[in-house]
């Protein structure tokens, strides 16, 4: 009689499941992780957190990140452009690009572009940004500016005292960078709290006006001219910490064509393309800008040449029916997880393929990913709610629903 672990699919199934235990353990999955997983998917957004236990189909892609990331750890900075239509997952996209950031050694930030608060033609808001929404590993769930500027300068006082001389990520420091630090950590020394905070509002993006900046003894602010020179800065400081590089996610909430003036659609295209070439002025740096097959079609209709196109360019394609019904697996077991429920019959793992196919099947709805994440969520809120109610009967209401709102 042959072992358990000689059969061909035992072992498959054995294999992914050791996949997934090692998966959670590495995101550190516990069970309030696990809710707000699941809170987020029942609103069709992307997790915060653990969006890497969510990984189905996108192996190509993550091929291709992790080398960019392994040139971008040399000081070979780069773009890549997510292209995809919406509902296709690329803000979950994103959110996973952060997790295997983090697992590699990556400092990160995820900014939404919006026209009002962060539009994508003022490098100097984006930089804000950026800056405001760093992240490393130690330090995921609150804004790691001060983390890294604290372990920075113990780092540099150690470095002076073993070697009497400061570590090369001081010298490569702009000098009003330099100037702003100085200033930062005398008044942290001296419990100067009103002055450390206007130093930290320079290196922010925060301080406008050049008048505060020379009340401080500083000549210049951070603009749109000298934003990304300023994000070189923290991509330096970044490496003296044993960090490999930042990682900066941008993700397009309103679309560059849909920006009020030609002027500024095409600055902003322009800004795109210092990104891609910011090795020089920001070192070390990786940027994912997502946006959808619209702002392909205003560049081409334009006649607007960008060099980093199509060399740089990633197209989500939609999942197929077993990649979806993985994914809606994966939503079950962290369903359970985040609930403490043991389940019952209804959603046992042939049940959800009948209920991924059925969606598929609708001819008269446009099935994306998201479209089916909220179905297989939706249906476990119902078995989990209603224990009096068959499968049969929550499927069909599920697919009612699909197909009333796209009457709708």
């Amino acid at each position: 009689m042959p072992r358990l672990g000689d059969i061909e699919h035992i072992r498959n199934t054995l294999k992914k499941v050791a996949e997934r235990i090692s998966d959670q353990e590495a995101a550190g999955l516990n069970e309030k992780m696990a809710q707000a997983i699941v809170d987020a998917l029942r609103f069709g957004t992307a997790p915060i957190n653990g969006a890497a236990l969510l990984v189905v189909g996108r192996e190509q892609l993550i091929k291709i990140i992790r080398q960019d990331l392994d040139r971008a750890s040399v000081g070979k900075s780069s773009l890549r452009i997510l292209n995809g239509h919406i509902g296709m997952g690329k803000t979950l996209t994103l959110r996973i690009l952060q997790d295997y950031a983090f697992r590699s050694g990556f400092a990160a930030s995820f900014v939404t572009l919006t026209s009002r608060e962060c539009p994508l033609y003022d490098m100097r808001a984006v930089y804000q940004h950026i800056v405001k929404g760093l992240r490393v590993n130690d330090c995921r769930d609150r804004a790691a500016l001060e983390w890294i500027l604290e372990n920075w300068a113990n780092r540099v006082r150690d470095d002076v005292r073993r070697k009497s001389t400061a570590p090369w990520s001081f010298w490569e420091l702009s000098l009003p960078f330099k100037e702003v630090l100085a200033i930062y950590f005398e008044a942290v020394f001296h419990n100067s709290f009103r002055r450390a905070e206007k130093a930290l509002s320079w290196i922010n993006g925060d301080m406008r006006a050049i008048q505060d900046a020379r009340k401080m003894g500083v000549h210049t602010v951070i603009t749109s001219d000298n934003a990304l020179e300023m994000l070189g800065n923290t991509t330096r400081m970044i490496r003296e910490l044993g960090l490999r590089g930042l990682v900066i996610l941008l993700d397009e909430a309103e679309t560059i064509p849909s920006i009020c003036t030609v002027a500024r659609s095409n600055q902003a295209i322009c800004n795109l393309d210092m990104l891609a070439g910011a090795s020089g002025r920001t070192p070390y740096s990786y940027f994912v800008y997502a946006t959808t097959p619209y702002f392909l079609e205003y560049v081409g209709n334009a006649g607007i040449r960008m060099n980093i196109l199509h060399e740089r360019l990633i197209t989500l394609e939609n999942l197929n029916g077993s990649e979806l019904v993985e994914l809606a697996l994966k939503i079950k077991e962290i369903y359970l997880y985040a609930y403490g429920w043991q389940g019952d019959s209804r959603i046992k793992d042939a049940n959800l393929k009948r209920l991924v196919h059925a969606c598929l099947s609708q001819q008269t709805v446009n099935v994306t990913p998201r479209l089916i994440v909220r179905s297989v969520v939706k249906c476990m809120d119902l078995c989990y709610d209603s224990p009096e109610v068959s499968f049969n009967e929550i499927m069909n209401s599920l697919l009612e629903t699909l197909n009333s709102n796209n009457e709708s």
